[in-house]
């Protein structure tokens, strides 16, 4: 009775875990798909560099964001963990599916809610920040610089997960400013 409750708690736990990743990829893909893509905006991570492979190739963000993550998750499946990586996953996808699906929306119907720089970054890097704080209370990631970072942080702890990504991802959006060749975006990216 005891290994058949705890079982079942545990069964619960999972489904709620993956609940809130669910809402978190949700606030991701909306904060990307509405705000920051229609403005160029990058938010880092690989999302940031699929919003560059997007404007000069016209490939989905998808696709991008999942070839860019699939060496992590094959690197972080024995070196960061099984649980870790089957969210990470859920998460990619998830988030990736719901940047193009909102786009697709967005662009059939003719809706654009805000080609104002300013409000799009602080609107957009609001639900972005917000996903990202929900899928961390969860230990899961919508993978990217999330993943790359704990990756690289299990082979040497010389600098903090945090550290990591807010490198990694500023180096993204500078680059983001060197491709559009837009002061203004690179700024309002920074944001």
């Amino acid at each position: 009775c005891f290994f058949m409750k705890k079982r079942i708690n545990n069964i619960f736990k999972i489904i709620y875990e993956y609940i809130i990743l669910t809402i978190a990829c949700l606030c991701f893909s909306v904060g990307t798909s509405v705000f920051l893509l229609p403005n160029k905006l990058s938010n880092g991570g690989f999302s940031g560099l699929a919003t560059i492979v997007y404007y000069f190739y016209n490939i989905p963000m998808s696709i991008t964001i999942i070839i860019l993550n699939t060496p992590l998750f094959i690197l972080g499946y024995k070196r960061i963990g099984k649980d870790y990586i089957l969210k990470s996953i859920f998460g990619v996808v998830l988030y990736s599916l719901g940047i193009d699906y909102i786009n697709y929306i967005l662009i059939s119907n003719n809706i654009l809610i805000s080609l104002d720089k300013f409000i799009s970054c602080i609107y957009g890097g609001i639900l972005v920040g917000l996903g990202c704080a929900i899928s961390y209370k969860v230990n899961g990631s919508t993978g990217g610089t999330d993943m790359f970072a704990h990756l690289f942080n299990s082979y040497s702890n010389n600098f903090k997960v945090s550290e990591i990504i807010v490198g990694v991802d500023f180096i993204i959006v500078l680059l983001n400013l060197i491709v559009f060749k837009e002061l203004e975006i690179g700024l309002y990216s920074l944001i």
